[in-house]
């Protein structure tokens, strides 16, 4: 019996109970980030959350507008760092 690939599911009780194919990538995750200079950055930068975990939708023009959607959400949660001191005037003007 070949096993599925889960792309998009978040539930580990799921991937077990349908016998999805499964990789555990925390020791990687763990020696990655142990072995770099990234932990001295953390904390340094903005960082923007975005999912894209909600789009299943069965066409390619509804998956189009469901990830428009969430760009737009996005943008709306956000829009006061447009107020910030942060960006460049080229920056604030892709705004």
């Amino acid at each position: 019996m070949s096993r599925i690939i889960s792309i998009g599911k978040q539930d580990f009780v799921s991937l077990r109970k349908n016998h999805y194919f499964y990789v555990d990538k925390t020791d990687f995750i763990r020696q990655w980030w142990e072995s770099e200079k990234y932990r001295i950055r953390q904390g340094t930068y903005r960082v923007i959350f975005v999912s894209f975990a909600d789009v299943k939708q069965n066409n390619y023009k509804g998956a189009v507008q469901k990830i428009k959607n969430i760009i737009v959400d996005v943008y709306r949660q956000n829009r006061y760092l447009n107020e910030q001191e942060c960006f460049t005037e080229n920056e604030h003007r892709q705004i």
